[in-house]
Parts: structure tokens; C-alpha cells; sequence
């Protein structure tokens, strides 16, 4: 779904830098930024999507749901984890940012972990594996948020911030074929743990739940988007087809 419109702070830093090359080059004073982005109000935007343990009443007044309602299923990694993953695939540098908040924990302790990441067509929903992805959670008893950064192998980078944020933001960000997460803390962008992870070809843009032991957890999905620059040359590919 393509849209157009003002967007909240966290998805400012890119667009004023590119409206800024715009002013300078065609003096014009401002520029609205052309972006994917799906706002969950549509059950259209669904059909962008492969979709895991979720229907269409789990879409509501602007957010996505995604819940276990398993009483008694408290794998790492489940079956029934819910979650979307993009039809379509992408080439060259590419920003995904995921707006969620509401991060339900029934019982105490750690929290589910929803988790924004990236694939190729070899991944298996029930048993992932080398592929790079941001999870974040919490804590019932403790006032902070963890974020980790993995490609679910060999490598993996963490990095807590206190107190716990309402509304998270988490941003995956590939440039040359290195992937590098991002959350959203003190009124900016965050580098979990200075990593990056190599990741090459075209790949698909997925957000999942892992249960994390927590039984019947749900989470509002309010915004993915997705800034595609298909040529890695900082410029994505909207602004491009401006500037000719």
C-alpha cells in the first residue's frame, strides 16, 4: 500500500535529509515523503503478506494483532507463533521500521519477544535459522527493555535501555549487504551493539512473535514501512524517479 502523509519522529531523520537534497536542487520548500507503508487499516494490506496464525479479526482500528490464544503452548519458538511475511523480495539497500506497542504479559516474568526481520525463500516459519532479526522485550518486575540482534547463529549483540518504552520502534537497516539494527530510545536512533550482520541477495521482510515461555501474549502491530533503495546509493528509489 502506498502512502504519503506526515509520519511521527522516529521517521523523520531520512526524510528531512532527503528533503533538504530536494530544496537544493529544485528550490522547492517542502516535500512530503513517499513511502510503503502499511498502517494495518486495510484488509488489503494483507494480501501484500504471507500470513502465520492470523486472521482477519486480528486486523482492527489500526493495528494488527498478534496473539496466542493456546492456552498451555509456552515453546521458544512455536508453531502457533504469529506473524507476517512479505510476498515480495528485495534487492540492494533497504530500511524496514515497525511501530508496536502493547506488549501484553499474562503471567510475570519475561515478556514475548516481537521481532522485526529479514529472509530469503528458503525460511521455515516453524524452525528458523541464519537469517538476521531485532527482538525486543521486557520484564513484569523490572522497569527496562532489551533489545538483541541476531542472525539466530553464531552471531548475536544486546543492548538494554531503562526505563521501558509504551511505543517501540525497531529498524533494520541494510547497506552493502551488511545489516544493522536499530530501536528507538531518548528521542533517537540506537545501533544495537555496533554489529552488523552480512546478508546478501533479495530478501523478504517478515515480523513474528516468539513466545519466550509466556503463554497467551498478544501485541498491536500499528506501522511497517519500508524504504526500498534498490541500487545502494543512499538515495531510495522514490526520490530517484523525482530527480530523473
Amino acid at each position: 500500500m502506498r502512502k504519503t502523509n506526515s509520519q511521527p519522529q522516529p521517521y523523520n531523520e531520512l526524510s528531512n535529509t532527503i528533503r533538504l537534497l530536494l530544496v537544493v536542487c529544485f528550490f522547492i520548500p517542502s516535500i512530503a515523503l513517499a513511502q510503503t507503508v502499511y498502517p494495518f487499516s486495510s484488509a488489503d494490506e494483507l494480501n501484500d503478506f504471507t500470513t502465520f496464525n492470523v486472521n482477519l479479526s486480528d486486523l482492527r482500528s489500526g493495528h494488527l494483532l498478534l496473539q496466542d490464544t493456546q492456552s498451555g503452548d509456552t515453546q521458544i519458538i512455536a508453531d502457533d507463533d504469529s506473524g507476517i511475511l512479505s510476498n515480495s523480495s528485495y534487492d540492494g539497500g533497504l530500511e524496514v521500521i515497525l511501530q508496536y506497542s502493547d506488549n501484553a504479559r499474562p503471567a510475570s516474568g519475561y515478556s514475548a519477544r516481537p521481532a522485526l526481520f529479514l529472509s530469503n525463500e528458503h525460511y521455515v516459519w516453524e524452525s528458523p535459522t541464519s537469517y538476521p532479526y531485532i527482538a525486543a522485550k521486557t520484564h513484569s518486575a523490572i522497569d527496562a527493555s532489551w533489545f538483541d540482534f541476531s542472525n539466530n547463529a553464531e552471531q548475536n549483540a544486546q543492548s538494554t535501555v531503562s526505563p521501558r518504552d509504551t511505543r517501540t520502534y525497531l529498524k533494520l537497516l541494510r547497506q552493502q549487504d551488511e545489516v544493522s539494527a536499530w530501536y528507538w530510545h531518548s528521542d533517537a536512533w540506537q545501533q544495537v551493539g555496533n554489529e552488523t550482520i552480512p546478508y546478501e541477495g533479495a530478501v523478504q521482510v517478515g515480523v513474528r512473535m516468539f513466545a519466550n515461555y509466556q503463554d497467551l501474549y498478544s501485541v498491536k502491530l500499528e506501522q511497517l514501512t519500508l524504504n526500498i533503495d534498490q541500487d545502494s546509493d543512499g538515495i531510495i528509489d522514490d526520490i530517484e524517479t523525482l530527480l530523473g
